[in-house]
């Protein structure tokens, strides 16, 4: 399975031997992030629902440590720092 795609903003399409079976959208209007995955082909369902999973949890985990390590470097005062560095 190729799995492909902006992860970042939710919209990504999965493959297998080159044939689209599914694809995963945000749906913008709604009270709570909520995801549209489309199923086309002879594809495991539950492949599908488990990669959805997986990949969203990455990108919440790693949208997380970023913004802690942010406020991290922020507060220690190396953030501004490096800035700094970069400036120069």
């Amino acid at each position: 399975m190729r799995i492909y795609g902006d992860f970042t903003e939710h919209e990504y399409q999965m493959e297998v031997a080159g044939a689209t079976v599914a694809s995963v959208h945000r749906k913008w209007v709604s009270v709570r992030d909520q995801l549209g995955v489309s199923m086309t082909g002879d594809i495991d369902h539950q492949v599908v629902i488990g990669a959805v999973i997986e990949i969203e949890h990455i990108e919440v985990t790693e949208s997380q440590s970023f913004i802690s390590l942010m406020e991290q470097s922020y507060n220690s005062g190396t953030f501004s720092n490096y800035f700094l560095r970069i400036l120069h």
